[in-house]
């Protein structure tokens, strides 16, 4: 019969193994926009915006000489809470920090009515925001749509 500190260290060690394992699962979708905005009907990849919060403030996306207010929006189609779900932003301070190096150093260009700017950081690696009369339409990574990794990535860029 095992004692009972070796089977703690045995409980330790797989907990250990499952951390190297699996470290995204440390990364957790973030719920801020979420939580601040009042969403519901939450999904995978959008959600409801309460009609009196869609032009509430989330966060300031500024770079260059470009200041895009980024707004709650609906869920779906716009703003804080389509990127946080949509898009995957498991860290604003990450998220945000990139979307600024878009702003300040990507390739703008404006149609219909709509602000873009294009950055590519690395070869492959091009990340777009968008706004528009409502602020920050979307922001994403463009070589898979989002992910904690591709957020990170572009961060440190």
């Amino acid at each position: 019969m095992k004692s009972t500190g070796t089977k703690l260290g045995l409980i330790l060690a797989v907990l250990a193994a499952a951390l190297v394992a699996f470290p995204a699962a440390a990364q957790a979708q973030s719920t801020a926009a979420v939580r601040a905005c009042h969403a519901f009907n939450v999904g995978s990849d959008s959600a409801s915006v309460p009609g009196d919060r869609l032009d509430d403030y989330f966060a300031t996306v500024q770079g260059g000489f470009a200041h895009e207010e980024l707004l709650c929006g609906n869920g779906q189609t716009y703003g804080a809470v389509h990127i946080e779900l949509k898009h995957n932003v498991d860290n604003w301070d990450v998220t945000l920090e990139c979307m600024e190096s878009v702003v300040a150093n990507g390739a703008f260009r404006a149609y219909d009515g709509k602000r873009e700017w294009r950055w590519q950081f690395r070869a492959g690696r091009y990340v777009k925001v968008v706004a528009g009369q409502n602020g920050v339409i979307t922001a994403y990574p463009e070589w898979d749509s989002g992910s904690a990794s591709s957020w990170a990535e572009c961060g440190r860029a």
